[in-house]
């Protein structure tokens, strides 16, 4: 029965995260509460936030638009001049040198629905899906709970790129090779391959050598890509050794060959949205560009399903969309820096623990290695690791085998709590390991 998917968890720790939303850690009225490090939302600049998508006074003049447009149904894909403003949005977070068609993207209720829109309109059901590991848990349901379609991880080396280079998590050929044979022997016809950059939950970006092989891979064998640039402008620091955020449209229009840009036309999609740039996760805002025109003709129909409420688009022409260009800028700058603040505490405090992890300058999350603390290097041993994190030290993580990574490691997504409350739960767990090493 189709429904009988959609019964299973839509990820393996969200059972925990919801109990815990009830017993959340407070410093002073419950201090054997939780705290939540498993949700990459960013809760570090909310003041900032309400200023930047506080709506102005007045409503805003926009050619053919009257007031009473809000009240009826409009196109599915946004309204016109709220795409127009989506458009010019799309092209500063993504540092792009073109303009973007407002012909060329569709609006919806956040990524997740986007990228489930792409599944089910460029795979047909039991077609495999290649993404580079580890990656987002959530994928695994956004891509096949209803569309039905198979993933197939390509697992990345963790290894240094180049001799004098930390050790982090490196996309190669060779990866995503195995990830398509492995798809072909379990008889499932490769359709797509998506690509996180910045990487979730590495916190890393790809550099432009990386993306233009991994456009090429899928050029010649013919595979759509779904880039996700959703972290775009949550690049915050320039670390040496660790590549800025780019674009693939970018890297097509300035690396690719005339063949490369031509497939592109057809086979390459880019999602964009405000959960995580914007920490608005509750807004469900989220954006797709592609030039298939195909597709966009599927999506016009398809989007009923999905539009953003006239309402919500209302409350973003007369906020974010009509405040000036520079008031973006000055809050990713603002943000940024206090994300920066968090992420270069929990380094010192991991090195502190001797908990190894790759080195970050992007996203709201550390990918930590606990192998050490392990009984076994399996995903079972792993699975009772992260209970007794949870249950011990009331501190819970993302599973690092829900990112299908190795054993042991886990996403810490640090922006979800204060950073007072980011040192407790360290704290517990430095209490815990001494115990844990007294004992044996």
């Amino acid at each position: 029965m189709r429904g009988k998917r959609a019964t299973e968890p839509c990820l393996p720790y969200i059972g925990a995260y919801i109990r815990s939303l009830g017993n959340q850690y407070h410093p002073e009225t419950n201090k054997d509460g939780v705290i939540c490090l498993c949700v990459a939302e960013n809760k570090l600049s909310e003041n900032e936030v309400k200023e930047l998508f506080e709506p102005t006074t007045g409503d805003y003049e926009s050619p053919g638009f009257v007031k009473s447009d809000l009240y009826y149904y409009n196109d599915n894909k946004g309204m016109i001049n709220f795409k127009a403003k989506m458009c010019r949005l799309l092209k500063s977070s993504l540092k792009l040198a073109q303009d973007v068609s407002p012909e060329n993207i569709c609006c919806s209720v956040g990524t997740g629905v986007i990228l489930e829109n792409l599944a089910l309109n460029l795979c047909d059901h039991g077609d495999g899906i290649l993404i580079p590991s580890p990656y987002y848990p959530a994928f695994d349901n956004d891509l096949s709970v209803r569309a039905g379609c198979d993933i197939f991880s390509c697992p990345m080396a963790y290894e240094a790129p180049y001799k004098s280079a930390a050790k982090t998590f490196v996309l190669s050929q060779n990866s995503l090779e195995y990830g398509l044979q492995h798809a072909i022997s379990r008889g499932a016809i490769p359709k797509l391959l998506v690509l996180t950059n910045p990487n979730n939950p590495t916190g890393t970006a790809y550099s432009r050598e990386t993306i233009l092989m991994v456009l090429n891979f899928a050029y010649e064998r013919q595979l759509h890509v779904i880039s996700d640039e959703i972290y775009a402008r949550t690049v915050y620091d320039d670390a040496p050794g660790l590549a800025s955020f780019v674009s693939a449209l970018t890297v097509v229009d300035e690396d690719g060959t005339d063949a490369l840009k031509a497939w592109a036309e057809n086979f390459m999609h880019i999602v964009y949205g405000f959960s995580k740039d914007f920490c608005v996760s509750g807004f469900r805002i989220g954006v797709l560009h592609s030039k298939n025109q195909a597709l966009n003709q599927a999506l016009d129909n398809v989007s009923y399903f999905s539009c953003i409420p006239s309402i919500m688009q209302d409350y973003l022409m007369k906020g974010l969309f009509a405040k000036p260009d520079k008031c973006v800028e000055d809050y990713t700058a603002v943000n940024n820096a206090k994300i920066r603040t968090s992420a270069l505490a929990l380094y010192s405090i991991l090195d502190e623990l001797h908990l190894e992890y790759v080195r970050a300058n992007s996203g709201i999350f550390v990918f930590v290695n606990f192998s050490s603390l392990l009984d076994a290097q399996t995903v079972d041993a792993e699975k009772r690791l992260h209970t007794v994190l949870y249950e011990k030290c009331r501190v819970l993580f993302t599973p690092g085998y829900s990112c299908h990574g190795p054993p042991g490691w886990m996403r810490v997504c640090f922006a979800w709590v204060p950073l007072k409350h980011l040192k407790v739960a360290f704290e517990n767990i430095k209490q815990y390991m001494a115990a844990r090493e007294a004992s044996t």
